[in-house]
């Protein structure tokens, strides 16, 4: 019984764009676009599941379904590739590289499909056919040689086996019935050998003796004559008889604005443990105006869709998409998704790095949608020989290919970026707990940021201006004070009134006590001593200790 494919699918909004001379969102009617069924899936709830179908088939029949040209469509402005990656995993719920694997397969699917647009633009190409005849086909060189001289020993032998047969008749048959490839030259021999015992050379004269040794003769030549040539033929092997290569390289630049993701598909054959993963990428004209408009902060009138943002981002489930994607919701306000997966993994810590890690290629899938620089650069070669085996040909032919497909942004500044969704959830056919997160950019988010930022700027000039102010106010004040600190005027003055005003005061004061001193010198010196002893002109001192005047309460 043939085992199950399990397949998934991921589906995104067709945004339909008008210019500002188109009509209005309410003439607006399905049938005018190709794509607006295609609309109709983002009210989708869950990602459709079949089976017996890889992810590469459902792609190609979404596409046809939807009947979207995979040639540039002149009428509608637009073009439609898919690009296809896969890898080997045995069991998804298992293996864990597979998170990260099926990311990196989602990647260069979208960036294969990318190619192929900047493919059909422009591209460079270096091609070659190359043929080379070295030598002379062997078969015509010995062939016939070979032929002549395997006819000669085959006329011999017969002779010789009718002359061995009177002999031994047993062994005539065996000579009769060999091949050169088949015992021939060992059965010769031993014929040889015994019929020599027969035939005597010194019996010239005997028919029998002679037809032998003509036969003899005739075979021991024929045989040396092919030795040498199968010598040369021998050495003639392997050399080549025919060369053929062909070769093409080609080599595409452009930059890409506005290609993004409409439908995703991915697939896992336990059979063959193949695990792929289908992208289909649109590009239009209508999308990459939008592009301009939001790098000019312009808005470009588009027709409402059917849901809003929010329902969509939360009637999905986001377990089974990756990459980027547009949208558009009920107010014609036009979205670039972007959308990454990350395991969980098992504990807090690498929750943490999921959410960052989610968080950033979010980020990254919406600025690859919006602008980028693609290259892409492929070779393919094909080399076949002819080499000679024998006197027949063995054909050998192998073919290479390599390629390189690169898209780039550098130090670009995106604005309006912003996270639009971020949840646990369970991968449909891996049943791994996967963290989603989901940012998205439009055209009023880009303007928002462009004019938030230019607010946030003028209040940054305003506070800067504020601030010199306050400081420049405080600056005045402390030069004043260091002013004030080094004039020396005011200290000068009031030194002078207050000395002046002292000294007034002690002059009054020392005229009374010089007065008084005056009249005391004139006084005789004993007159205070005690009667009966004679007084000393000067005192002396005492020993002893004493408290000084004045003291006053400590606690004051």
């Amino acid at each position: 019984m043939k085992s199950l494919k399990y397949l998934l699918s991921g589906f995104c909004t067709i945004a339909v764009l008008v210019s500002p001379n188109s009509a209005t969102a309410a003439e607006f009617k399905a049938s005018d676009d190709p794509l607006a069924v295609v609309s109709q899936l983002q009210t989708q709830k869950k990602p459709t599941s079949q089976r017996e179908k890889d992810a590469e088939e459902l792609a190609i029949k979404y596409i046809k379904d939807n009947k979207l040209p995979t040639v540039w469509d002149d009428k509608n402005k637009q073009m439609v590739t898919y690009g296809v990656s896969m890898f080997d995993v045995d069991d998804p719920a298992y293996d864990n590289s597979y998170v990260t694997a099926r990311s990196l397969m989602a990647t260069e699917a979208q960036l294969l499909a990318k190619a192929k647009i900047i493919e059909s633009v422009s591209l460079k190409m270096s091609a070659s056919n190359f043929a080379k005849l070295p030598g002379t086909d062997l078969n015509a060189k010995f062939g016939k040689q070979l032929k002549d001289l395997e006819l000669k020993i085959e006329g011999q032998k017969q002779k010789l086996a009718k002359l061995l047969e009177q002999q031994d008749a047993a062994e005539a048959d065996d000579l009769r019935g060999a091949t050169l490839e088949d015992r021939l030259p060992a059965l010769m021999d031993a014929a040889i050998t015994k019929l020599d015992e027969t035939y005597s050379p010194d019996d010239i004269k005997d028919e029998k003796t002679k037809r032998y040794l003509k036969a003899k003769e005739k075979y021991e030549k024929a045989r040396q004559e092919h030795k040498v040539l199968q010598k040369k033929l021998d050495a003639a092997m392997g050399s080549i008889r025919k060369e053929l290569t062909s070769e093409v390289e080609i080599f595409a630049k452009m930059p890409l604005f506005g290609a993004v993701t409409i439908a995703q598909f991915e697939s896992w054959n336990e059979d063959n443990d193949q695990y792929k993963v289908a992208m289909v990428v649109i590009w239009s004209k209508k999308m990459n105006e939008i592009v301009r408009a939001m790098i000019k902060g312009e808005k470009l009138q588009v027709p409402p869709g059917p849901v809003s943002l929010t329902d969509w981002l939360h009637g999905q489930n986001w377990c089974s998409s990756l990459g980027g994607r547009r949208f558009r919701d009920e107010q014609g306000k036009v979205w670039f998704i972007g959308i990454s997966a990350v395991d969980v993994g098992y504990n807090s810590a690498d929750e943490e790095d999921a959410r960052n890690e989610a968080e950033l290629f979010a980020m990254q899938e919406v600025a690859m949608s919006i602008f980028s620089n693609v290259v892409s650069h492929k070779i393919a070669k094909r080399k076949g020989q002819v080499k000679s085996a024998g006197v027949e040909n063995k054909t050998i032919a192998g073919s290479s290919s390599s390629r390189m497909v690169r898209e780039d942004i550098k130090d670009r500044t995106i604005q309006g970026l912003n996270n639009l969704y971020s949840q646990k959830c369970t991968h449909p056919i891996s049943q791994r707990e996967l963290y989603v997160s989901i940012y998205g950019m439009s055209q009023d988010s880009a303007i928002g940021a462009m004019r938030m930022q230019e607010s946030n700027y003028i209040t940054a000039i305003l506070d800067v201006t504020a601030q010199q102010v306050l400081k420049g106010r405080e600056a005045g004040m402390e030069a004043e004070v260091t002013k004030a600190k080094q004039d020396s005027t005011a200290y000068n003055e009031a030194a002078q009134i207050s000395g002046e005003k002292v000294r007034k005061k002690a002059d009054a004061e020392v005229a009374p006590v010089q007065s008084n001193l005056a009249t005391a010198q004139g006084q005789d010196e004993t007159t205070d001593c005690p009667q009966g002893e004679t007084c000393s002109k000067k005192k002396k001192a005492q020993s002893g200790s004493t408290a000084g005047a004045g003291q006053s309460d400590a606690s004051w």
